[in-house]
C-alpha cells in the first residue's frame, strides 16, 4: 500500500508538470515549502498585476490555499497545479487530540465579479501560519556583512518588472553612507519612496542587533533606481514588500528564475522555526514567539526524536522515556558531555516545559511505572508526527503486494471505479503490460485510454488539464475509501 501511495504521488507529480502553463525554472520541488512557494507566487501573479494591491484579499487567498480549499481559490487564469498537495497534512501542525470542529473556522464569502457567494472553512493552523510565519519580518543573516537580505532582494527583483517606467529595469539595492544619498524625485518613484518611508517609521528601532551593527558600519539600505534612491527598512515582511512595490507589475514576472529562487529562500527561512517546532510536537501557537529553545536546540530535539523512534522500532527500548534517555545519553557521550537542547542531563530535559510536552508525561516522578503502556508509544505521544503510513502498513500487512490490494478493492468495491479509473490504476500498478510500456504519464496519450475517455459521459468533455484534475480527485477518493475498506476487513477478521 505504501508503495502504491508513492506511485500515485509520483504520478501526480508528473501530472503537475504536464499541467503547468509555465514550468518554474528556479524552483526544484524538493519539499512542501517549495510547492507552497510556487503556489504563493501564482497567487501573486494575479495580485501584483493590478494597479493597487488588496492585502486582505491576498491573505485570504493564502489562507484558502493553506486550508486546501480548492474551489474558492480558483480563478479564470489560475495556474495553481498542485491539486494533490495537502498543506493541512504536510505543512501545518496537526493536533491529533483536538476535535475536528475545533480546528476549523467557517466563513461566509460574499459574491464577487468572478465567483458566487459561498461558505468556506479555514483551518485554525493556517491562521497561525499566516500571522506568525508569513507575516514575520525576516532578520538579517550574520554572514551577509554589508549585503541586504533576501526580502530586499525579492523586492528589487519584482520591482524590475514594474510598468511605471523602464528605469525600474535597472533597480538595485545596497547600503549607502549618508553622503551618497540623493534627494532627487520623480513621479514614477515617489509613491514607492513614500511607502518605504512609512514602513521605516512603523519599524522604528525594532530590528535586530546585527542589522544595527551593519547599519552603523556600512550605512542604511537604499533602493536605487537610475539617479534616484530611497532608504528601505532594515527588516521587512513579505506583505510589507508587496505593499511598497511600484505597481503595476508585468504579468510575466513570476517566470523569472531569480524571483522563484529568492521566494523559496524567504519562505524556507520563515518556515525554519515552525518546521522544527512541528517536528518535535510543540504547539506553534504557544512556542513560535518564544526565543527558548533556540533553533540549534530544536534541531537537537528533532534528532533525539528520530533516534528515539529508531530505538522503539528496533526493540532497543520498550517505552518512550527509555528511548529518549538512551538517545540523549548516547548523543551526549558522542559529543563529550556538552549540553544537548540546553540541558546537561536527560533528567534536566524531562523537567523542562518543552521536555514534558515532547515526552508527554507529568514529571511527578521519573520512576513512573506506567511508561511502557501503549499510550506512551512515540507515534502516539508526539503530535504532528507522520504516522498514517505506519498505521496503513499495519492494516494492510496481510496483502502480499499492492496489486493484490487494489485488485481486491476493484472486486470488492466496484462502485468506486469506472472504466477510466480502473484502466488508470492498472497503468500505475503495471498490471496492464501494454500500458506499462509507456513512460510516466503517457497513459493520457494511449489510444486505449483515450477511447475509454471519449466514450465515458463523465470525462469525454474534459480537456487535458480538466481530465487530470478529475483523475487525481478520483484517485484521492479511491485511496481514502480503500484504506477504510482495508481497515474494515481487518476489523472483521479480528486483527485490529
Amino acid at each position: 500500500m505504501i508503495y502504491l501511495l508513492k506511485l500515485l504521488y509520483d504520478a501526480s507529480q508528473v501530472s503537475d508538470i504536464l499541467k503547468m502553463d509555465v514550468n518554474p525554472r528556479g524552483i526544484k520541488f524538493n519539499n512542501i515549502t517549495d510547492r507552497f512557494a510556487w503556489d504563493f507566487l501564482l497567487i501573486l501573479s494575479e495580485s501584483l498585476v493590478q494597479p493597487t494591491i488588496d492585502l486582505d484579499q491576498l491573505k485570504l487567498r493564502i489562507l484558502l490555499t493553506l486550508s486546501d480549499v480548492r474551489e474558492a481559490v480558483s480563478a479564470p487564469n489560475n495556474k495553481r497545479k498542485y491539486t494533490s498537495t495537502s498543506y493541512v497534512n504536510d505543512l501545518l501542525f496537526r493536533n491529533y487530540n483536538a476535535p475536528t470542529d475545533q480546528l476549523w473556522h467557517r466563513f461566509n464569502l460574499p459574491a464577487t465579479a468572478t465567483a458566487p457567494a459561498c461558505s468556506i472553512k479555514i483551518h485554525d493552523e493556517a491562521i497561525t501560519y499566516l500571522s506568525s510565519v508569513l507575516e514575520r519580518r525576516l532578520q538579517l543573516a550574520q554572514n551577509l556583512i554589508e549585503k541586504p537580505g533576501n526580502m530586499h532582494a525579492l523586492f528589487t527583483q519584482i520591482a524590475r518588472f514594474s510598468m511605471r517606467d523602464k528605469a525600474w529595469q535597472q533597480a538595485d539595492v545596497k547600503r549607502l553612507p549618508s553622503a551618497q544619498v540623493s534627494q532627487a524625485e520623480a513621479s514614477y518613484f515617489n509613491d514607492c519612496a513614500a511607502q518605504l518611508k512609512t514602513l521605516i517609521k512603523q519599524l522604528a528601532k525594532q530590528y535586530s542587533e546585527i542589522s544595527e551593527r551593519r547599519r552603523q558600519q556600512f550605512g542604511p539600505i537604499h533602493l536605487i533606481v537610475d539617479e534616484l534612491n530611497a532608504e528601505m527598512p532594515e527588516e521587512m515582511s513579505l506583505f510589507e514588500v508587496f505593499s511598497a512595490l511600484p505597481l503595476t507589475i508585468q504579468a510575466n514576472f513570476f517566470q523569472a528564475p531569480d524571483i522563484q529562487k529568492t521566494l523559496c529562500r524567504v519562505i524556507d527561512s520563515l518556515n525554519e522555526r515552525y518546521k522544527l517546532i512541528r517536528a518535535i510536537g510543540l504547539p506553534p501557537q504557544d512556542w513560535l514567539e518564544k526565543d527558548h529553545p533556540s533553533i540549534a536546540a530544536l534541531r537537537e530535539l528533532k534528532q533525539l526524536r528520530i533516534d528515539a523512534n529508531q530505538r522503539l522500532s528496533t526493540g532497543q527500548a520498550c517505552d518512550l522515556n527509555s528511548a529518549f534517555r538512551q538517545a540523549f545519553n548516547d548523543k551526549q557521550q558522542h559529543l563529550q558531555k556538552r549540553k544537548i537542547a540546553h540541558c546537561q542531563t536527560f533528567d534536566e530535559l524531562s523537567f523542562t516545559e518543552y521536555g514534558q510536552i515532547i515526552l508527554n508525561f507529568h514529571p511527578q516522578s521519573l520512576d513512573q511505572t506506567d511508561m511502557d503502556s501503549d499510550e506512551n508509544l512515540l507515534y502516539e505521544s508526539i503530535a504532528g508526527t507522520d504516522t498514517e503510513e505506519d498505521l496503513t502498513q499495519a492494516l494492510l500487512s496481510e496483502f502480499d503486494n499492492d496489486l493484490q490490494w487494489i485488485q481486491l478493492l476493484i472486486d470488492d468495491r466496484p462502485d468506486l471505479f469506472d472504466e477510466v479509473t480502473s484502466l488508470f490504476f492498472q497503468f500505475i500498478l503495471g498490471n496492464n503490460p501494454a500500458l506499462h510500456q509507456q513512460k510516466d504519464y503517457a497513459i493520457l496519450d494511449n489510444p486505449l485510454f483515450q477511447k475509454q475517455v471519449a466514450h465515458h459521459p463523465k470525462y469525454r468533455h474534459f480537456n487535458r488539464e480538466e481530465l487530470i484534475d478529475a483523475l487525481l480527485a478520483q484517485v484521492e477518493h479511491i485511496i481514502e475509501q480503500g484504506i477504510k475498506n482495508a481497515a474494515d476487513l481487518q476489523m472483521e477478521s479480528g486483527n485490529v
